[in-house]
């Protein structure tokens, strides 16, 4: 019963924000904004979801926690290079060159492509971790 309430406000609100508009005049309630919907979970499978992850030490945490920064360094790197590198030529796949390649070519092609340090700290970490082995 509780689910088919959640899916009738959801369907609801989904609804409510489809208005159309044409031109400058808003036809129908376009600019309110949909109630958000809260789902009631219970505490204990919270707790339970906390116990069941909790790592094991401290070291396991700041390795867990430094991974999740080594995937979005190289989601951003993926993406910078897709932007930046394509402006005058294809994109190659990470895995053309190894990664001592990779340093050359973007200390190289860094500069041609405007890239900020950031940039190409983060494209240097996608391509690296991609590299041909």
């Amino acid at each position: 019963m509780k689910k088919l309430i959640v899916v009738l406000v959801i369907l609801i609100a989904a609804i409510s924000c489809s208005k159309k508009t044409t031109g400058n005049k808003t036809v129908g309630t376009a600019t309110e904004t949909p109630p958000i919907v809260v789902k009631k979970v219970e505490e204990s499978s919270i707790v339970k979801a906390n116990t069941e992850t909790a790592p094991a030490s401290p070291n396991e945490d700041a390795t867990a926690a430094k991974e999740k920064m080594n995937i979005t360094l190289r989601a951003a790197g993926k993406e910078a290079y897709s932007v930046k590198c394509t402006r005058c030529h294809e994109a190659f796949e990470p895995n053309k060159f190894e990664a001592a390649k990779w340093e050359k070519l973007l200390d190289w092609m860094g500069p041609r492509a405007k890239l900020e340090a950031h940039e190409k700290e983060a494209i240097l970490a996608y391509v690296k971790y991609n590299a041909k082995k």
